[in-house]
């Protein structure tokens, strides 16, 4: 949804999600832009703190620590090769399809225009795997 600041895209979206079933609303915020994966790490981190008894596999766990460090006890390793990048993306990608398994309907980001090129990308790879 496109249109000036205040005109109601936010309302808008927020009753159209409402009315499809159980969604989750995350937002990029300003300052987003400086900080690799913070977006999504908000977002991660309000689903999980939604569903606290869901069980990440342990890889997944692994991975998502490296921008949420208090979900492994020991810090992955070092991310050097296009490799550990893609398994990276692939534990987000696992996340949100467990998402949508457990019957949410929807993640919708607000504001945008404000994402990190991390969370930008990590969100790019997912919506094509669906």
């Amino acid at each position: 949804i496109h249109g000036e600041p205040g005109v109601g895209k936010t309302r808008l979206m927020l009753d159209f999600m409402a009315s499809k079933g159980k969604s989750l609303l995350t937002n990029a915020r300003p300052g987003d832009t400086s900080v690799i994966y913070g977006t999504h790490a908000r977002e991660i981190r309000l689903y999980l703190e939604g569903n606290p008894d869901l069980e990440l596999e342990p890889w997944v766990r692994l991975e998502l620590s490296r921008i949420l460090p208090h979900l492994a006890n020991d810090p992955p390793p070092i991310m050097g090769s296009e490799a550990d990048k893609m398994r990276f993306l692939e534990a987000f990608a696992w996340l949100n399809k467990t998402m949508y398994q457990s019957g949410y309907v929807a993640i919708v980001m607000d504001d945008l225009h404000y994402i990190d090129a991390g969370s930008f990308e990590m969100g790019s790879y997912t919506i094509g795997l669906f």
